[in-house]
């Protein structure tokens, strides 16, 4: 009986004991240390938080000292700053992504359970596809035909036009490099770990370190402009955006588009774009794949009486509305131009493909083994490949489905038997030739006479109206002759 009490009093000191380990505070780390510890004042009555009260942030602060996003603040401390931890960013990357690396280990599986990874997935963003090709057409020049010469290769899927929505990547794409040049801030904490871990790094830190350069420089300053939009992600993204849109069934597929409206005069303009423009255009178009191919098409001349039917589309769509033909003739002879020269410099991506060599049976066996050839394509193995699969513009839809070219097929010429009816050559008339002031002489006659269409039927409707009113106002004062009052039923209301 006397040794259960001392017994007790030995339990309870040991659970006082284990209280009070669990009840002393750890070392200050994180936000708690920035609770903590209080802040510098600085001249112009901002604070900073101290050195080494940002756990695990200093990883991704790089080297540049001095205020950042163009401030003329001096501060009293730089080793408050991001540039104070340069030494121990060094030495802190390389820990980051030590623990990073233990992190996505632990955390491999967690988005089926649940967990939160602060890493970003590498493997989505090296992906995508290997190959791919753009045809840049001027219109009317052959682009669609040429699309399905290649697309007679089975393993080449090029799709047609999709309105210029990649014009409209490009230029968001730029906005966003613009918008990073601002974020001096981020660009300059990040720079360190671009030297040391390499950029791809630099551009997918974790969640912990891209937020703790913000909360570093938010105490400070107003930092309006700060992202984190790395080059290199963006870049990224632009893959990845092609890849959902056309690359998405695999590497072993050749993909890409055509498009006819990155010409001068539509997607540049006719007053200021210049070849480093289209240029700088073309270099955004390979970041959409690995290997990327650039078929420029067009026809061999840009004179006006060669392309009159590009001059009557655009005008019957109303581009050209308030373009006059000198202008016309001289965006379309720059974009021959450009598509000369960059054929000329870049012969290892670029290819110059003219309509007229496309449909002349003397020179378009050649231009498909060449054509082939800078594709890295076998010409022996894809014989079969020719320009003309596609009915014409004027040929009629056959009954099965499938258009009677008339371009170099000479299988058609039998006439049809049992209906009495002579076979007549497929071969499409060319329109009449009409100057395009011609052209445009005719569109107004057509908007005029439906202008007075217009307001004929208005006039005959205004006159059905005043019929039927007089026709009442008669009624009213037929009644009244007749002695009908008010309160009384007339004709009408019986």
């Amino acid at each position: 009986m006397r040794g259960r009490p001392r017994s007790v009093a030995r339990a309870s000191l040991l659970l006082l004991l284990a209280l009070g380990l669990l009840l002393v505070p750890g070392p200050p780390t994180g936000a708690r240390l920035a609770r903590a510890e209080p802040r510098k004042r600085r001249g112009n009555g901002q604070g900073a938080v101290i050195r080494g009260g940002w756990d695990g942030i200093s990883d991704a602060l790089g080297a540049g000292k001095g205020p950042a996003d163009g401030s003329d603040a001096d501060y009293d401390d730089q080793d408050g700053g991001a540039g104070a931890g340069a030494d121990d960013a060094q030495a802190g990357a390389g820990q980051g992504a030590r623990r990073d690396q233990q992190q996505q280990q632990q955390q491999k599986g967690a988005a089926g359970s649940g967990g939160v990874n602060f890493l970003h997935h590498t493997a989505h963003h090296s992906g995508g596809p290997e190959r791919c090709v753009v045809v840049l057409g001027t219109g009317r020049s052959g682009s669609t035909s040429l699309v399905d010469a290649l697309n007679q290769m089975p393993h080449f899927f090029v799709r047609m036009e999709q309105e210029g929505a990649y014009w409209y990547l490009y230029l968001a794409w730029r906005l966003l490099g613009m918008a990073y040049s601002h974020s001096k801030d981020f660009a300059s904490s990040v720079r360190r770990v671009e030297g040391s871990a390499g950029p791809t790094a630099a551009a997918h830190l974790s969640y912990r370190a891209a937020k703790g350069i913000y909360d570093n420089f938010a105490v400070r300053k107003k930092i309006p402009w700060f992202n984190d939009l790395h080059p290199v992600r963006m870049r990224e993204a632009v893959r990845a955006f092609y890849t959902i849109t056309y690359g998405y069934h695999g590497p072993g597929i050749v993909s890409g588009f055509k498009e006819v409206r990155f010409v001068r005069g539509r997607a540049f303009s006719s007053d200021s774009s210049t070849y480093k423009d289209f240029e700088d255009f073309i270099a955004f178009l390979r970041l959409l794949c690995a290997d990327m191919k650039v078929l420029l098409n067009s026809r061999a001349s840009a004179s006006l009486e060669d392309n009159y039917k590009l001059e009557s589309m655009l005008s019957r769509n109303g581009v050209l509305k308030t373009t006059s033909n000198e202008t016309f003739l001289n965006d379309l002879t720059t974009t021959h131009q450009w598509f000369d020269r960059y054929a000329e410099e870049h012969p290892d991506h670029a290819f110059r493909v003219i309509m007229e060599d496309m449909f002349n049976p003397e020179r378009n066996r050649t231009l498909v083994r060449d054509m082939l050839t800078f594709l890295g394509e076998s010409p022996d193995t894809f014989r079969d490949v020719i320009f003309n699969r596609m009915p014409t513009w004027s040929e009629p839809e056959s009954a099965d489905g499938s258009g009677s070219s008339s371009r170099g097929s000479s299988s058609g010429s039998s006439s049809g038997s049992g209906s009495g009816s002579s076979s007549k050559s497929s071969k499409p008339k060319k329109p009449k030739y009409r100057e395009p002031w011609q052209l445009r002489r005719a569109e107004r006659r057509r908007v005029e006479r439906r202008r007075r269409l217009l307001e004929l039927t208005r006039w005959a409707a205004a006159m059905v109206d005043d019929e039927e009113q007089e026709d009442w106002e008669e009624e009213e004062e037929f009644q009244e002759d007749l002695g009908f009052g008010e309160g009384v039923g007339g004709v009408y209301n019986l």
